[in-house]
């Protein structure tokens, strides 16, 4: 049976509330002291709202038995930082600054976009996750995290990844990609953090459809989700095409984008090095997410 989540419903805890409040909270204040000392460094205006950033949201977590558990959260803790045996003061600015990126996303897309997510009771709540959309926007990967209930990692090509922007996708752990050859660091980060039970986001189309209509797929998918037997969910993101396509300056606001989740799809390992079955895994996945889109104006 179909579930539908509307905008509001998103955010929907009083804790998740709290919490975001908070944090349109700590950006104002960031820009309000930006803004009011100019006659001081970039440098120290930089060092003195971030220390004023952790004391506050110190202060808020220490507070509020709720906000702790949530930045506790194993759904929002990256398998990297437990890895490395990190501090818990830097896995807590890692959540922290993931947080604010994704209740900002909620709210944007909310305000401005009224997006709807479809049939989000069929993703598991437990164990390794891939999810699969078509690929129309560069808005895609914050509308994804905006309406999936872990953290999502991505991969990104690396001519998109070394950018402005570098500082940016590396705090949220993204994983860049070659546009031509084997991926192997990529492929082996993707696995080890699917191994982890971590989620990890693919646009199997490689890159952003110029004209919104869904590409064929590539095969690095099957392979990742074969060999960590990760359970695969396709997803169909309708109307980000219409929001900002490929090559767009700027969003046209006040349009609806719907995200429609599938039916999950599971693999075995058994036939992961015959060429054949890998083509024929990236086919199912891929007409997977075509039925989804035949379902848009259901």
């Amino acid at each position: 049976m179909e579930k539908t989540v509307k905008s509001g419903e998103l955010v929907k805890s009083k804790s998740s509330r709290k919490l975001l409040v908070g944090q349109i909270t700590i950006l104002t204040l960031l820009f309000t002291v930006g803004k009011v000392t100019t006659i001081i460094s970039i440098q120290k205006v930089m060092m003195l709202t971030g220390l004023w950033t952790i004391f506050l949201l110190g202060t808020i977590v220490l507070k509020n038995k709720a906000l702790s558990s949530i930045i506790t959260n194993r759904n929002y803790l990256t398998y990297k930082l437990n890895k490395e045996n990190s501090s818990n003061i830097l896995k807590f600015l890692d959540v922290t600054f993931f947080l604010i990126i994704k209740y900002t996303d909620v709210l944007f897309l909310k305000v401005f976009f009224k997006i709807e997510a479809i049939n989000t009771h069929l993703i598991p709540k437990e164990g390794a996750i891939i999810i699969t959309s078509n690929h129309t926007s560069h808005l895609d990967g914050m509308i994804l995290q905006a309406t999936f209930p872990k953290r999502i990692t991505y991969m990104m090509l690396l001519k998109n990844y070394e950018t402005w922007g570098k500082w940016f996708y590396k705090s949220l752990h993204v994983i860049p990609l070659k546009e031509q050859g084997i991926n192997c660091n990529a492929l082996k980060e993707g696995l080890e953090l699917l191994r982890n039970n971590g989620a990890l986001a693919i646009f199997p189309e490689g890159k952003v459809s110029l004209d919104g209509n869904l590409q064929d797929g590539k095969h690095g998918i099957s392979f990742l989700a074969i060999k960590s037997k990760a359970t695969v969910v396709p997803a169909y993101i309708d109307g980000a095409f219409e929001v900002l396509p490929a090559g767009a300056f700027s969003p046209r606001f006040f349009r609806k984008i719907k995200v429609t989740y599938g039916e999950p799809i599971y693999f075995n390992n058994k036939y992961i090095n015959e060429r054949k079955t890998r083509e024929q895994a990236t086919y199912k996945i891929m007409g997977e997410i075509k039925k989804l889109s035949c379902l848009k104006d259901a």
